[in-house]
């Protein structure tokens, strides 16, 4: 299964959105996703909407003033948006979303013995994060 397929799935989308290309996945964050995404990716992993409010650099009273179908700022949307996509990278490279979330708690020898969840913050952050599960996939463990 293309990770692209599973994408909609961890960001609560309906069925019904299809994700194709990069450019579907640029549409999606300009039109912006909801404080329903939000909380559906934060329930995905399992963190509480403090944790996750930090992660995605927005203050949790402020999400807390949204309304369930108010959309969130561009910014917050492509924080959503590359999360999900790790999820389900790492979903599938790891074999099932417990597996992951363990991951995603515990130290990583190859991000300095830094906790993945740690490193949601930042895109670049992230974006190291698809590399070391890409490398994975190869079975390539730095």
């Amino acid at each position: 299964m293309q990770i692209a397929e599973t994408v909609p799935r961890y960001l609560g989308l309906p069925k019904s959105v299809q994700i194709r290309n990069d450019l579907d996945l640029i549409s999606i964050i300009r039109n912006r996703l909801s404080r329903n995404n939000f909380n559906y990716v934060r329930n995905e992993l399992n963190m509480s909407q403090k944790e996750f409010s930090g992660t995605l650099k927005i203050s949790e009273k402020t999400i807390q003033r949204y309304k369930e179908d108010e959309l969130l700022n561009e910014n917050i949307s492509e924080g959503l948006i590359e999360i999900a996509e790790i999820i389900a990278l790492g979903v599938e490279v790891l074999g099932s979303k417990e597996e992951f979330l363990d991951w995603l708690h515990s130290p990583v020898i190859s991000l300095g013995s830094n906790t993945p969840v740690s490193l949601l913050d930042t895109h670049r952050g992230r974006k190291l994060l698809v590399n070391v599960l890409g490398q994975m996939e190869h079975g390539i463990y730095a």
